[in-house]
């Protein structure tokens, strides 16, 4: 996923430190969903939907993935860490995990928010008729037990459902002397 953002300075070193926040950035990468087994499979069954079983499709990990590319949380937060690393270059050695922390929560949340919307076809009534017979009254879908719901989580290291890069080259440097005459700005 490509970001585009505005970044406020008010440090002299201004074009280092925005070379080191993007390198300290660059790479990082925040898986979000449902990694362990049992909820993966539930996950990926009603994200999918399966015919043979009647079972509709209710795609909230879709719904969250396109909520995550077009609402701005996740740039707001890449915005506000590397304005801050920039700024404050000394903050630079947690950075990158802040970074992951911060994008694994949103997206966690917008997994949780797609479960919550019930954006979904409705539960049919014999779905609501064997959830009766075992007590439960609900027709929230997705959530009958809560442990789906509770399993949603990310992790740093893969890059499942988003990455994070600023496709830095290994030699990027910005120079230093920014009186040169010759620099196009």
């Amino acid at each position: 996923m490509a970001l585009y953002t505005n970044i406020k300075v008010s440090n002299p070193n201004v074009f280092k430190n925005i070379s080191n926040a993007l390198k300290a950035a660059d790479g990082t990468q925040v898986s979000a969903g449902l990694f362990k087994p049992d909820s993966a499979h539930k996950a990926v069954k009603h994200n999918l939907g399966i015919a043979e079983d009647d079972l509709p499709r209710r795609p909230f990990l879709d719904q969250a993935e396109i909520e995550i590319e077009t609402n701005g949380r996740i740039r707001d937060v890449v915005t506000q860490h590397v304005t801050t690393h920039i700024n404050n270059p000394d903050k630079g050695a947690g950075h990158q995990k802040d970074l992951q922390k911060a994008v694994g929560e949103i997206m966690v949340e917008e997994i949780r928010e797609a479960i919550d919307r019930q954006d979904f076809e409705p539960l049919t009534e014999a779905t609501l008729e064997l959830r009766r017979s075992k007590g439960n009254y609900s027709d929230k879908i997705l959530v009958e037990t809560g442990q789906m719901y509770k399993d949603v989580e990310w992790k740093a290291g893969d890059a499942n459902f988003i990455s994070l890069t600023a496709n830095l080259p290994p030699e990027f440097e910005l120079p230093t002397d920014f009186n040169d005459p010759t620099l196009p700005f």
